[in-house]
């Protein structure tokens, strides 16, 4: 089941609002900030796969999930530890679930937890877990501007 739900009264209005907050977001410093550190959890998986649909099983992550466990081992958790931990997290079959745990665990804006979730499972969703990480990681990168000098 997708996390992501769609409202079967398409609203223009508020479509485009949505999209104009989205760009606000994706231009925004801290969404850098987030997308640096997406891309260095990535790297820095020892596994490079990415499942889809909750944030871990116990074994691997989303990318959000991924992020989390990164915190949590470079703060001196074991991984197995913050995996297990993280599986436990409530039913994470809503789309809404993932952007608020990444707005309280990550502190990154709910829009940006929503767009991450949503390259992770619909975007890149139907591929392998490797398939998915690799998408995931060039996503990441394409978001990340250049710095200015």
């Amino acid at each position: 089941m997708s996390r992501f739900s769609y409202d079967d009264d398409y609203d223009q209005a508020r479509h485009a609002m949505w999209l104009g907050t989205v760009q606000s977001v994706l231009n925004g410093r801290p969404a850098q900030i987030h997308f640096k550190e997406l891309e260095t959890a990535l790297l820095a998986m020892p596994e490079k796969r990415l499942i889809e649909g909750v944030l871990s099983d116990g074994k691997a992550t989303c990318a959000i999930g991924e992020m989390a466990v990164r915190r949590r081992v470079l703060a001196g958790e074991q991984r197995q530890d913050v995996l297990a931990a993280i599986a436990e997290h409530p039913d994470d079959s809503f789309d809404f679930e993932t952007a608020e745990f990444a707005k309280q665990q990550l502190g990154m804006s709910f829009t940006l937890g929503w767009l991450i979730s949503e390259a992770n499972d619909e975007t890149f969703g139907g591929q392998s877990p490797e398939s998915r990480w690799d998408s995931m990681l060039r996503w990441a990168r394409r978001h990340i501007r250049p710095k200015e000098s």
